[in-house]
């Protein structure tokens, strides 16, 4: 697949954790002179994991997401 109307090709580009650390560095950023912040919610703001997944457990999230798809596809 090419860029449309270009010989380009396209291509997905991401950074590995050496790469972020490599820039980090390159830029002078030290972590320990940075100001604390509160963590960010992995689930976003409100929400628990139990208002997550109904399921308890290792296949909690897995069951979770088969029962949304479920209700989404099928009448």
């Amino acid at each position: 697949m090419h860029v449309a109307g270009t010989s380009v090709p396209e291509v997905d580009s991401v950074l590995t954790t050496s790469e972020v650390q490599q820039l980090i560095e390159q830029q002078g950023v030290s972590f320990a002179d940075l100001p604390c912040a509160p963590l960010d919610s992995l689930h976003g703001p409100g929400c628990t994991d139990n208002q997550l997944h109904k399921v308890r457990g290792g296949s909690g999230m897995l069951q979770t997401v088969q029962s949304l798809a479920a209700v989404a596809i099928l009448p």
